[in-house]
């Protein structure tokens, strides 16, 4: 009876010690290589806090439209970039602005990490909105005509190393920010993080290029429907 116990409590304990160890391994995973640790100039700055204060003044509430000094939206906009990190390519990104203020798009591809490393992108989709009273500035000081936008997702990377024959996946938070001037053109950063604190952090620009009036395309979409 007593060596049935013992056998029971080694059995119990040896379980705990798998869901601890697998915990642990899932985190890693999570991480992966290419999430590095990084530091904003302060913790207001970062995606994700950005993202929660957006959030919180939404509630409740439509989104407000630009003001008179920032571009208008009467229209459909999107952007197509490349994403880089320090010149290097990291895949593509796909963004649409609605004259609603609301965002959606995509991120994308895949590019060599490293010499050994492979990013497969399986999937970066994201959706957010424009932010009118966030406040660019620079070195060169404010720029209240500036737009700002926001859009979260997550994001699904294949990753593979042809040193190891390893492949897995790695599963992170995905974040899309960027500012549109008067001239309808966007810069902004791709950022991605699995645990709020480590990041990898790509840059985008692009044109804007413009679709129509929801009314118009409506019409399009009803003369190809045969309507």
């Amino acid at each position: 009876m007593k060596n049935s116990r013992n056998s029971g409590l080694i059995l119990i304990l040896m379980l705990l010690l798998t869901v601890v160890i697998g915990a642990i391994l899932y985190s890693v995973m999570l991480k992966g290589p290419g999430i590095k640790a990084g530091k904003f100039s302060s913790t207001a700055n970062s995606p994700w806090n950005q993202w929660r204060r957006l959030q919180k003044k939404l509630r409740g509430h439509p989104i407000v439209a630009p003001n008179d000094q920032q571009p208008e939206i009467n229209e459909y906009l999107r952007f197509n970039s490349y994403v880089k990190e320090d010149e290097e390519f990291r895949g593509s990104l796909s963004l649409e602005i609605r004259p609603n203020g609301k965002i959606s798009g995509v991120w994308g591809g895949d590019y060599h990490f490293s010499k050994e490393i492979f990013h497969d992108i399986i999937s970066g989709e994201f959706e957010g909105n424009i932010w009118p009273s966030m406040l660019y500035k620079d070195d060169n000081g404010k720029d209240p005509s500036r737009l700002f936008f926001i859009a979260r997702g997550i994001s699904l990377i294949l990753e593979e190393n042809s040193d190891t024959g390893r492949v897995r996946r790695v599963r992170a938070d995905l974040y899309v920010t960027g500012w549109l001037d008067t001239d309808y053109y966007a810069t902004g950063k791709v950022t991605i993080t699995s645990d709020n604190q480590s990041f990898e952090e790509f840059t985008w620009e692009a044109e804007a290029k413009f679709l129509g009036k929801p009314s118009s395309l409506g019409k399009a979409f009803r003369m190809l429907q045969g309507r």
